[in-house]
């Protein structure tokens, strides 16, 4: 799942050397960075179960540790050592796999999707060394539709006009009616956007 997410791994070590009265100190320090770019996630319908997944190579000699995060707040944690931990009232599941050739996999059950989750931004994180270091793995911005509920539509036709109403018991963010117009075997298909932000 989102494949196309831009990522740059680099590991950037620095030996740095201290000289004084007290003799030589080597510093060793190790970094990784991560280029991360914000996408918007696949579309998730309301009501139903949803999943992020995420895939990357790690290379560390230090144990992995990895966290989910909705918006600033921190839904799940895993290691390899401990497993995964769900917190509370989060209404997640969350997993991390190991794979062939240092490949790992983390995966994020939002169990049902919420109204309040669009544009909710979700975000896998590496929490470093120690927890000293956190860098996002992958970050994308959610966006929530519900299907239209109890649809019915009826028509009402003259010599000049024809019109034509819909409604629905439920609708969102918006709708998109589809009209088809046969002239003289000439197919016309006009789109016609409700802006309306919900429907009721």
């Amino acid at each position: 799942m989102m494949s196309t997410f831009l990522k740059l791994w680099n590991v950037v070590r620095l030996t740095i050397l201290f000289v004084g009265n007290v003799g030589l100190l080597l510093v060793y320090c190790s970094f990784i960075l991560y280029l991360t770019v914000v996408l918007t996630c696949p579309v998730a319908e309301e009501g139903k179960p949803y999943n992020l997944s995420h895939t990357w190579t790690y290379n560390e000699n230090y144990p992995l540790e990895i966290a989910w995060k909705e918006k600033k707040n921190v839904v799940a944690k895993c290691s390899l050592e401990k497993g995964c931990t769900d917190y509370e009232k989060s209404d997640v599941k969350s997993s991390l796999k190991r794979l062939e050739n240092s490949r790992f996999i983390s995966s994020l059950l939002i169990y049902k999707v919420e109204r309040r989750h669009l544009y909710t931004n979700w975000t896998l994180i590496y929490l470093g060394h120690m927890a000293l270091l956190t860098q996002a793995l992958q970050t994308c911005n959610m966006t929530v539709f519900a299907r239209a509920d109890q649809l019915q539509c009826s028509k009402l036709a003259n010599d000049i006009d024809v019109l034509i109403t819909c409604r629905a018991s439920r609708i969102f963010p918006e709708g998109t009616c589809k009209i088809i117009v046969f002239d003289n075997e000439v197919i016309t298909m006009i789109n016609i956007i409700l802006k309306k932000k919900q429907l009721l």
